[in-house]
C-alpha cells in the first residue's frame, strides 16, 4: 500500500512539474507560432490521428501556415505554405539542416543512421577529399570514405530512389486509370513522339511534355514523404514574426502545400494540363512543388527517381493497354514513413 501511495504521489508531482514548466514558459511561448493548446505530458499527440499530414493540414486552416505543437515534450513547428517552406529550407537552411532522429530509427540493430546521408547532421563526413582525412560522426578517430560508408551511401540512394519511384508510379497509374482522358492524351503523345510500342530513351523525355506533366501532377497530389524528413533547428529562427526555438523539430507539410486552394485551381483534381507551359519544377527551386524537399538536405535519390519514373511509366503506357481488375478502385492512402495506396493497384496489361 505504501508503494502504491508513493507511486501516485510521484505521478502527481511529475504532472505538477510539467504543468508548472508549461506555465513558466508562457513568456517564451508568446513568440512561438500559434497552435492548439497542448495537454500535459502528451502534448498534441492525440490530434495527429492515423493520417498526420491530413490532421496537420486541417489544423493549419485554423492556426495558419506556420504553427507550433508539442509532440510529447518536443516542441514541433509545422509549415504549410510555399513562403514558410522557403524560409526553412532556403533562407534559414544552414540553421535548420540537422536531423531529429526518431526513436524507431535509433533502435534499429544495424545502426544505419550513424552513417546515413539522410540522418547524419551536417558535417565534413560526406565531403570526399583525397588530401585530408574526415572525421566520422560519432567516431573516436579520423578515417576519406571506406567501404562501410560507401555501402550506407548507396543504400540511401537506392532505397530513396527506388521507393520514391515505385510508389509514385503506382499513384500515377492509378490516377491515369481513374482519369481515362488523361491516359488517352499521354498515350497519344507517346505514339506520335516515339512510336507505338517502341522503347523510350532518356533523350525522348524532353519531347514528352504531357508525360512530364503527369509526373508533376502525381508529385503534387501524392508526395511520397508528405511531411519530409523532420529537421532540427540549431539556433532560434524568426519567421513571419514568430520564433522557431533552438532544438525544435520542423515538419514541412508538402501534402498540404500541394492541395492548397490559394495556390492551385481545383487542387483535389488530377489535371496534368496545369503544368503544360509552366516552368514549375520539383527540384527544390519552386516551393509550391517540393516532394523531394529543398536546400542541402534535398532527397539524395532525386536524380535516380526521376530517370526511372519517366522511362518506366512511359514504357508501361506505350507498350500495353491497361484495365482495372476491379472497376471500383480505392484511392485511399496508407500513412507510414511513406504514403502508399491503402489497397495496392491491381491492373491487367493487354498486349497492343
Amino acid at each position: 500500500m505504501d508503494l502504491l501511495i508513493c507511486c501516485v504521489l510521484w505521478l502527481v508531482f511529475t504532472l505538477f512539474c510539467v504543468m508548472a514548466l508549461s506555465f513558466n514558459s508562457g513568456g517564451r511561448r508568446k513568440h512561438l507560432p500559434p497552435g492548439p493548446r497542448p495537454y500535459p505530458v502528451i502534448g498534441n499527440l492525440l490530434e495527429l490521428g492515423g493520417k498526420p499530414h491530413k490532421s496537420l493540414a486541417k489544423l493549419a486552416k485554423t492556426h495558419g501556415p506556420i504553427m507550433s505543437l508539442r509532440l510529447g515534450l518536443v516542441t514541433t513547428v509545422v509549415v504549410s505554405s510555399p513562403s514558410t517552406a522557403k524560409a526553412i529550407l532556403k533562407e534559414h537552411d544552414s540553421l535548420s539542416c540537422d536531423r531529429k532522429v526518431p526513436e524507431s530509427i535509433l533502435s534499429q540493430p544495424y545502426r544505419h543512421h550513424e552513417f546515413s546521408l539522410v540522418w547524419l547532421p551536417v558535417s565534413t563526413l560526406w565531403r570526399i577529399r583525397n588530401s585530408m582525412p574526415v572525421k566520422t560522426f560519432g567516431a573516436r578517430k579520423s578515417e576519406m570514405i571506406d567501404t562501410k560508408h560507401i555501402k550506407h551511401l548507396f543504400a540511401d540512394l537506392l532505397i530513396a530512389g527506388n521507393d520514391t519511384a515505385s510508389i509514385t508510379m503506382e499513384w500515377a497509374m492509378a490516377e491515369l486509370l481513374h482519369n481515362p482522358e488523361a491516359l488517352s492524351k499521354v498515350k497519344l503523345e507517346l505514339e506520335q513522339t516515339v512510336g507505338k510500342g517502341n522503347p523510350i530513351e532518356e533523350s525522348d523525355i524532353t519531347r514528352l511534355p504531357y508525360l512530364q506533366a503527369v509526373i508533376k501532377e502525381t508529385f503534387r497530389l501524392h508526395p511520397t514523404v508528405p511531411l519530409l524528413v523532420p529537421r532540427k533547428v540549431s539556433e532560434d529562427i524568426e519567421i513571419e514574426g514568430f520564433v522557431v526555438p533552438k532544438g525544435a523539430q520542423v515538419f514541412v507539410n508538402v501534402w498540404a502545400i500541394g492541395r492548397d486552394e490559394s495556390i492551385w485551381d481545383n487542387p483535389h483534381s488530377f489535371m496534368p494540363e496545369r503544368f503544360l507551359g509552366s516552368d514549375v519544377e520539383f527540384k527544390g527551386q519552386h516551393f509550391e512543388l517540393i516532394p523531394f524537399g529543398a536546400g542541402r538536405r534535398i532527397c539524395p535519390g532525386l536524380p535516380l527517381a526521376i530517370r526511372m519514373l519517366y522511362l518506366m511509366l512511359g514504357s508501361l503506357i506505350n507498350s500495353f493497354d491497361w484495365k482495372l481488375e476491379n472497376e471500383d478502385m480505392d484511392m485511399e492512402e496508407k500513412f507510414g514513413l511513406t504514403i502508399k495506396k491503402a489497397q495496392p493497384l491491381r491492373t491487367i496489361p493487354i498486349a497492343i
